[in-house]
């Protein structure tokens, strides 16, 4: 029975990787020609796509994209929300101190996209 179960998990597990990997293939050739706007917003998903998975490192990459091209285009809801993602990583890979930084920043972004 035990070795069923551990089989059927495996397939299960092997999939849902599987299943991600797609998304960010697809979300990584709409990229490929995404207007700056939807650039920001492509980053932050494949960013997403891979903090699902547990996948901090390439997680990270994507999302400080994404904070580096909203800064650079002065999108300050997307910045804000970048930096709630990148906190997300460092809080989840136990740097705390990190963490704390990027909600603050977050935090920051929110109260000025309050204030428009």
């Amino acid at each position: 029975m035990f070795r069923y179960l551990f089989i059927l998990v495996t397939f299960i597990g092997i999939g849902i990787t599987a299943n991600a990997e797609e998304k960010v293939d697809s979300l990584r050739n709409l990229l490929a020609e995404a207007r700056v706007e939807d650039s920001i917003r492509l980053f932050k998903e494949i960013g997403e796509v891979y903090f699902d998975e547990e996948n901090y490192k390439n997680s990270i990459d994507y999302f400080f994209s994404s904070l580096n091209l909203a800064e650079t285009h002065s999108d300050i809801g997307a910045a804000a929300d970048a930096s709630n993602s990148i906190g997300s990583v460092y809080y989840n890979t136990d740097n705390y101190p990190s963490a704390l930084s990027y909600y603050k920043k977050a935090l920051n972004y929110y109260q000025k996209t309050d204030n428009e």
